[in-house]
């Protein structure tokens, strides 16, 4: 089963005693975003469906991101030096194509995405790996260069979901990405970046079909026109609802609002990387205490959400508590006096229109917040697809602008957005785009790698985010509430702490 944070709504199939079910011919959801393509080692938005289409090696079990479970891998065992690992896989699995899966997809699968031409992102998942060998069709080894504990948790995620070496070979990269091949109960059968994506039962595939005939997903970037779709019909899910879209919802008979915590942090990302002031820790934890965070969960989200204590959301691994940070504009000020910036500073701001819960508010407080310290933003406002592009490059001015993670493994979290990383080239930033550095964090890290006690694991990672929540290399707003409306009728739809959802067990009643 699919990520941890798991909820299962079932509770309209228990009706009553002669409720009829019914297969759910097709299931339609709208979202916030637009998919980029079905290339799991490459994409980002597109996950929840990439969900329908692969498999991965092994799985997260149920709430709970430190539990492994077998998925296309039946078993698995580490060598004693913790260098090498055997995978046994299930016999009888195919692609959707009816290629056959095997160990040769699993060697496929990671040299690709270690190859410095298919430029993922994602690269530093298997990093460590030194060589995987072909044992026999299902039987294959994976060797790391030095013990590396985290390796199961990174095989886990759909970014190393499973390819088939001769359906992806006949493409591009960039062209794979629209002709996607899985081992998952659904293949694509139509893409369209701003209309409709539509996903049928994959014919091949080896476990239990999935049970609608088909899924489709729309992007709809406009709350509002989600919340009409929804209450006409004319989708059956809508996900990333706004606080204000739900009362009408609520008072609909039609509808079943769901609110859930989720993984997701979102903060603003310091440009350490360019200098005064933004690599001075005193003016970073000046910001921290400039906005009141508190105020803005309570009156721009409603509610929904969560005041950071911490630099991870609660539900992912290793989350701890550390408080501190509270709305105290005067120490703000004491503080920028202390850095050298007594009257303040101007500065420039990036945040995305729609990828965030009421981003322009929030984004539209912080200014306000920081105004009054004497800290003036120019707040820059753009579309996700423009967004993405612009915090990814060097080029474009600005001292901060406005992110979210929602990695649920501690070690790729820590790693990912605050370990020391080199920049790619001289115009563009790796994930961790603050090119925040701690040589402490770095070693905690590397000491959990090794480490293959997941409890003592995570105090290692607890220690590793007291450090970066003391180094404020982002000015973290609120951890976000994953707010959804669905149809009366519909059940068996999972909605994870990653924001990530899961439709293949969907019912109609």
């Amino acid at each position: 089963m699919k990520k941890a944070f798991v909820l299962l709504i079932a509770a309209a199939l228990m009706g009553s005693a002669g409720a009829a079910k019914s297969e759910a011919e097709e299931v339609r959801i709208a979202g916030g975003s637009h998919l980029d393509a079905f290339d799991p080692q490459l994409e980002v938005t597109s996950l929840s469906v990439a969900m329908h289409i692969y498999d991965t090696l092994v799985d997260f079990g149920d709430e709970n991101y430190g539990s492994i479970v077998p998925s296309l891998a039946e078993r698995w065992d580490n060598s004693e030096d913790g260098l090498t690992w055997t995978f046994y896989l299930k016999k009888g699995v195919k692609f959707s194509d009816g290629s056959p899966f095997n160990a040769d997809s699993v060697k496929f699968t990671l040299e690709r995405i270690l190859d410095p031409k298919t430029a993922s992102p994602n690269r530093a998942k298997v990093a460590e790996i030194s060589k995987v060998d072909v044992v026999d069709d299902y039987i294959v080894k994976i060797t790391t260069r030095k013990p590396y504990a985290p390796l199961l948790e990174n095989l886990a995620t759909y970014h190393l979901a499973m390819l088939s070496r001769s359906a992806t070979s006949k493409y591009s990269v960039l062209e794979y990405g629209m002709k996607p091949v899985g081992t998952g109960p659904y293949m694509l059968e139509s893409y369209d970046i701003s209309g409709e994506t539509v996903l049928v039962r994959n014919p091949n595939y080896f476990g239990t079909p999935g049970i609608p005939d088909r899924i489709s997903y729309t992007p709809v970037p406009e709350v509002s026109a989600r919340v009409i779709m929804l209450q006409t019909g004319e989708v059956d899910i809508a996900t990333g609802l706004s606080p204000e879209s739900l009362p009408p919802l609520e008072a609909d008979p039609n509808i079943e609002v769901i609110s859930k915590p989720s993984t997701m942090m979102v903060s603003f990302t310091h440009q350490m990387w360019k200098g005064a002031p933004y690599d001075n820790k005193l003016v970073r934890q000046a910001m921290m205490y400039a906005v009141d965070r508190e105020a803005i969960v309570k009156t721009i989200l409603g509610g929904y959400g969560v005041v950071p204590k911490g630099p991870f959301s609660p539900g992912v691994q290793a989350f701890a508590e550390f408080g501190g940070y509270e709305y105290n504009p005067e120490k703000a000020k004491e503080l920028l006096a202390q850095a050298g910036y007594p009257n303040g500073f101007s500065t420039i701001a990036l945040a995305p229109e729609g990828r965030y819960m009421k981003a322009r508010e929030v984004s539209e407080a912080v200014q306000g917040y920081l105004a009054q310290v004497g800290i003036n933003i120019e707040l820059k406002m753009s579309e996700w697809a423009t967004y993405v592009t612009e915090f990814q490059s060097t080029l474009v001015d600005r001292g901060m602008h406005m992110l979210g993670s929602s990695i649920p493994t501690a070690h790729w979290r820590i790693e990912r957005i605050w370990g020391t990383q080199k920049m790619p080239d001289k115009d563009h930033l790796p994930p961790n785009t603050s090119q925040y550095s701690n040589p402490e964090v770095d070693r905690l890290l590397s000491e959990a790698s090794q480490n293959f006690s997941l409890e003592e694991r995570n105090k290692l990672y607890a220690q590793a985010e007291k450090l970066v929540w003391e180094d404020a290399p982002e000015l973290w707003l609120f951890g976000q509430s994953q707010l959804a409306g669905v149809r009366k009728g519909f059940s068996g739809y999972k909605f994870y702490g990653n924001q990530d959802w899961r439709l293949d067990r969907v019912v109609k009643q």
